[in-house]
């Protein structure tokens, strides 16, 4: 019998003094779950808008968790945000665009340090059987947290994700894990810059980092069925 469980997960955030506080998570647990998937949603929207993936996914994963935890920032005019978006479009990847955007993202990471820890500690998943996927901000939330948790997690799936750039605040010395990775996009997304795959990739390619690549023709800023069926495909093998 699936357990369906609304959790809140406490992050210790060690500043000068400790500072507790609550990252909302629905989580969709079987009896016996031997793998996991965190799916993080975009901007303006919240954990509940995605958790439509467990129906989705759980055919083809019987075994698995999923986990969709609500950004802790509010969004301008409504919903929730992992990290600031100044901008929208190719003005995005600006440099000075980008520094404001990660130094807000690296500051929302030990939240899901946290989760996966906590997935790990109460369903004993293997790290490596923990997987971690994100929608547009999400993504790069995804992609950055599978870089930079020392605990190596086993795969990431970018969805349409905002490009992930060095900058900063984010260097080289900073990545200490190398999950498998696909970055999924399509050819008609003007949300994000039109050419965010290939920024992302040219940064995992100068950290030595393999990815694999899936552009999906005419799709725009959205997860559709074709984006679906290359996401399980990568997590089934």
């Amino acid at each position: 019998m699936r357990q369906i469980l609304r959790i809140f997960f406490f992050a210790i955030i060690l500043l000068h003094s400790s500072i507790c506080q609550a990252l909302d998570v629905i989580a969709h647990i079987p009896e016996t779950p031997k793998k996991a998937l965190i799916m993080l949603h975009g901007w303006h929207h919240d954990g509940a808008g995605v958790q439509w993936l467990t129906n989705v996914l759980k055919n083809d994963f019987p075994d698995m968790a999923f986990y969709y935890p609500t950004a802790p920032d509010n969004a301008p005019s409504g919903g929730y945000q992992w990290f600031e978006i100044p901008t929208l479009g190719s003005s995005m990847s600006q440099e000075k665009m980008y520094d404001i955007m990660m130094h807000s993202a690296l500051g929302n990471l030990e939240h899901l340090y946290n989760l996966i820890d906590n997935i790990h500690e109460t369903q004993q998943i293997e790290y490596e059987n923990i997987y971690i996927a994100g929608f547009s901000q999400g993504g790069f939330m995804a992609i950055l947290t599978g870089l930079t948790n020392n605990k190596p997690i086993g795969k990431v799936i970018s969805f349409s994700g905002v490009p992930i750039l060095l900058t900063k605040d984010f260097k080289k010395t900073d990545v200490v894990s190398s999950p498998e990775i696909i970055i999924i996009q399509g050819d008609s997304d003007y949300v994000i810059p039109n050419d965010s795959y290939n920024l992302t990739r040219n940064t995992l390619n100068s950290l030595n980092i393999k990815s694999s690549l899936k552009v999906i023709k005419n799709m725009p800023h959205t997860i559709n069925d074709e984006a679906l069926n290359y996401a399980i495909e990568f997590m089934k093998n």
